[in-house]
């Protein structure tokens, strides 16, 4: 990476963001969303949203944004709506070719996280590497990945285990709880020494089962719209999720907050959004399993572990390999994706001129060519 990782805490970025939210926002805490209703007109269009609370409490908004994570509600509800709308009641939901994508699968990965103590594992290893570099710890199967946070204060470990042929499955069972060193320690039995004193010096950590979403065919219905996990959640290789989801807040915020936005051009603002997002979020999905596969010699036509007279070669083509699955991060501009939806919002602004035009010369008798 050309200008190194930042080290930021994920709690010390949310911190940030909060302390920074502007005060004349409302914000409503305690409130677990069951569900949401759409109120039509006489003409079928939709006037409003009326959201229902766990609490009874109601809410009409003109817009609802759906970053509510893996488990989203938000999801749920805009599928089984679009489902019973357009797919009708012969087929399941779970088994619709359509509207199956809604649910989370489990990808056959299980994580282990955890922080470490750099002042304990100072007192145990000085020189150790972690505090200097991140590090990949790199097995059949199986890895685990170092990095400092917090300016140094702790080093952030997760260790995966990869279940082969689970992939797409349904997991059954408790998706994270906390585990007891021991057992973290005895899937790595054997490994490097330096990675045990890791070990010795680690908080309890916690097993995460790694679901995803991927390949939902869409994310927005009307004036209701999916952001973060609920559109994407992916697997944590790249480190990118909370990253998605921030510059899509980025794009959506923009939109809805154009000059020229209005509550009549909700749906067509959201579907130019859907429209750059869900497929770059899809491909990010998929490189985070990709880089998955890399890391634990798993992927296809790549180094497998085994042994063979170039090893060493091999080795260094996967090493590079890896490398440019993480290049798309500085390569790739961001502000490019904003430029496209500004642009698609202008030429739909344009149309809508000239159908407005259209009718306003109909209506007075002109001749509109």
């Amino acid at each position: 990476m050309p200008y190194g990782a930042s080290s930021m805490h994920r709690a010390d970025l949310v911190q940030v963001l909060t302390r920074n939210v502007p005060q004349r926002y409302t914000t409503h805490y305690n409130k677990k969303l069951l569900f949401y209703d759409e109120a039509t007109n006489d003409a079928g269009d939709v006037t409003h949203l009326v959201l229902h609370f766990e609490d009874g409490s109601m809410e009409d908004a003109d817009v609802l944004i759906g970053a509510d994570g893996i488990r989203s509600t938000v999801r749920g509800c805009m599928y089984d709506r679009a489902h019973k709308k357009d797919c009708g009641s012969d087929v399941e939901k779970e088994r619709c070719a359509r509207c199956k994508g809604a649910a989370p699968t489990w990808d056959g990965v299980v994580a282990y996280r955890t922080l470490v103590d750099t002042e304990k594992l100072r007192k145990l290893n000085p020189e150790h590497e972690a505090f200097r570099s991140t590090l990949c710890f790199a097995g059949k199967g199986r890895h685990v990945v170092t990095y400092p946070v917090s300016h140094g204060s702790f080093i952030n470990m997760v260790g995966y285990d990869t279940f082969p042929g689970r992939e797409g499955s349904q997991y059954e069972g408790r998706w994270s709880q906390a585990v007891t060193k021991e057992e973290m320690a005895k899937v790595y039995e054997g490994w490097e020494h330096e990675l045990h004193q890791l070990f010795d010096c680690m908080d309890t950590p916690v097993r995460w089962v790694l679901n995803v979403v991927d390949g939902l065919p869409f994310c927005v219905t009307e004036r209701v719209a999916l952001l973060g996990d609920s559109m994407h959640a992916m697997e944590s290789h790249l480190g990118s999720g909370a990253g998605q989801s921030i510059e899509s807040a980025y794009i959506l915020g923009r939109l809805l907050a154009h000059r020229l936005m209005t509550v009549e051009r909700i749906p067509e603002i959201l579907r130019i959004y859907q429209s750059i997002r869900l497929p770059y979020g899809h491909t990010i999905v998929r490189r985070a399993q990709e880089t998955g596969k890399h890391c634990e010699f798993d992927a296809p036509g790549e180094f497998d572990g085994r042994e063979c007279p170039d090893e060493r070669e091999r080795l260094e083509a996967l090493g590079k390999k890896l490398a440019g699955q993480w290049s798309w991060q500085w390569r790739e501009k961001f502000d490019d994706q904003w430029e496209v939806a500004e642009w698609s919002l202008e030429q739909f602004l344009h149309v809508e001129a000239q159908k407005a035009q259209a009718r306003l010369l109909t209506s007075v008798g002109g001749y509109c060519p």
